[in-house]
């Protein structure tokens, strides 16, 4: 392992070298490491460039660095040269310190704040000359931040306190950020929003904005017509006169006129619907008229079957088939998991379940409402269910299927029903 003969020669002519022009500053070494000046009486060792010459008891081995003793120090335990010996001024870059206001303390580098104490930066942090606690990790301005828990709290108002990553302050008022817990890069973290409660809320981690009374809406899905109407975004359009055809594509809507109403329809895959509930000489649900404007009217089925102008029909029992699985192409039957019923609810109108929004996103154009349905004498659950009639009525059985669509599901249902109740109509053409 010894190449004493050879190394000797050329360090001992290197060394000669080094000791003749030791007189002139040597300044910062090229790679930025502390500087080395010859003048303030401090002469380098001889370090061979070739690891050839490992057994050199002078020379800065397994990646250390070489410092000046007289401005630096190293916090970090000496290692030993292969011969035994300590290696003289070599240390890990990340362990060298300054002597003019650094200290090394269990082999960890102290800084001074300002003229005062030193401090670690690993758990402590300054302010001017004062060395606090890290917060959980984190530095923190006393003057109206403080440490409780861990957790860094910045002052709300004259009393209040927040956890800024998950809080936030409007005037003295302390309120949660809209949002949740996601996995992110390994661990679980919070991601929340800020909002304005005067003109909105957060509805199952969405912030929802006000359109006017209970209408509210997702601002990245919908906007707010001047008719205080919410709609679905799919471009630049005006919703009294276009809609979003397939959920994609701002198209005019068609146009039928029956009995004294004119209906929007609207083209969704193969299909023709009308975009309302129809509105002829149905019962009003509660027996008022203001509810036959926004609902439509219902109807027993024996009514039902033949009350949609001419060219358009009562849609059967595979037309509702086929449009729950155009809106939803994942949908196979009527079980619970399809969101056939989310895409065709209107974007307003539905009650809330739980805090969740009952609306829909009406991608479509569709607009289905909750128009409730009336069994026996009993009008029920306007706001929270819509029902609508098949054409089909099962085999040996006085029974006819109906769609419905709830203010607290996702999908649309199929079940079956008394001829003799009353339900809404939407027409589909021929």
């Amino acid at each position: 392992m010894k190449k004493v003969s050879s190394v000797l020669v050329v360090a001992s002519f290197a060394f000669a070298l080094v000791f003749i022009f030791s007189c002139g500053e040597l300044g910062s070494g090229d790679d930025g490491n502390p500087a080395i000046s010859s003048s303030s009486g401090y002469v380098p060792p001889i370090v061979s460039s070739s690891s050839e010459y490992y057994d050199d008891p002078t020379g800065c081995l397994y990646d250390r660095i070489e410092y000046n003793p007289l401005e630096y120090s190293c916090c970090a335990p000496p290692l030993p040269s292969n011969l035994g010996q300590e290696l003289p001024n070599c240390c890990n870059s990340d362990k060298i310190f300054s002597l003019a206001n650094q200290s090394c303390r269990a082999f960890v580098i102290f800084t001074q704040c300002g003229t005062g104490e030193h401090h670690n930066p690993t758990t402590q942090f300054c302010i001017g000359n004062d060395v606090l606690q890290l917060c959980g990790g984190k530095e923190y301005n006393p003057e109206d931040q403080r440490c409780q828990n861990n957790i860094v709290e910045t002052k709300c108002g004259m009393d209040g306190w927040y956890n800024s990553v998950t809080q936030f302050c409007i005037g003295n008022n302390v309120l949660d950020k809209c949002g949740g817990t996601i996995y992110l890069d390994g661990k679980f973290v919070f991601v929340g929003e800020e909002y304005n409660p005067e003109n909105q809320r957060c509805r199952n981690r969405i912030i929802e904005t006000q359109c006017e009374d209970d209408r509210w809406y997702n601002s990245a899905t919908h906007f707010c017509h001047t008719d205080n109407k919410v709609y679905y975004k799919c471009g630049t359009y005006n919703p009294e006169t276009h809609y979003c055809k397939n959920g994609t594509t701002p198209t005019q809507y068609g146009y039928i006129t029956y009995g004294d109403q004119t209906y929007k329809t609207i083209i969704i895959g193969s299909q023709t619907w009308m975009a309302e509930n129809l509105n002829y000489n149905g019962a009003c649900y509660g027996n008022s008229e203001s509810n036959c404007d926004i609902y439509g009217g219902l109807y027993r089925w024996e009514t039902a079957i033949n009350v949609c102008p001419s060219g358009w029909h009562l849609p059967s029992d595979e037309e509702w088939n086929i449009l729950a699985k155009f809106v939803d192409p994942a949908w196979t039957s009527y079980v619970l998991g399809n969101v056939a019923g989310t895409r065709l609810k209107s974007a307003s109108g539905w009650n809330d379940s739980n805090g969740k929004s009952g609306n829909g996103m009406d991608e479509f154009g569709f607009t289905a409402l909750p128009g409730g349905r009336r069994v026996g004498n009993s009008y029920e659950y306007v706001g929270y269910y819509g029902y609508w009639w098949s054409a089909t009525e099962i085999t040996a059985s006085s029974r006819v299927y109906f769609h419905t669509m709830g203010y607290y599901n996702e999908y649309v249902s199929r079940s079956n029903g008394g001829s003799g109740d009353l339900f809404s109509v939407r027409c589909i053409q021929n």
